[in-house]
């Protein structure tokens, strides 16, 4: 029943509010139709993004998607921390006798008021 805005114009009173009343059912039903085509849709989605891998379908294994796995796995990093020298010159320092160790503290004054 559609009726063009010239028609609308002619009607009286009580067809206005019959015809009001009309498409105020026809808009209801219309909302309930698309509030079940969402629900399918998001349904439908679903069961698309969860169930296609390579097992079910022709995609190349690649194309899975990995869950519950971080992106960068980081790997432990061997050697010395970042900006540390791998050999430090106080590793490569030869062994000393201990006697000589003592004897060269005992020259150099240990007090800060010695001048």
């Amino acid at each position: 029943m559609l009726l063009t805005p010239e028609q609308v114009d002619l009607l009286p009173i009580e067809g206005l509010r019959s015809l009001v009343k009309v498409l105020f059912v026809e808009l209801e039903s219309l909302r309930q139709r698309v509030a079940l085509l969402e629900a399918e849709n998001e349904q439908l989605k679903k069961q698309l993004t969860s169930s296609s891998n390579s097992r079910n379908s022709s995609k190349p294994p690649s194309t899975d998607q990995k869950s519950n796995l971080p992106e960068n796995k980081s790997r432990k990093k061997h050697g010395a921390p970042f900006g540390h020298q791998k050999y430090s010159p106080r590793n490569n320092r030869k062994l000393q006798a201990l006697s000589s160790v003592v004897s060269s503290a005992r020259t150099v004054s240990m007090s800060p008021w010695s001048a």
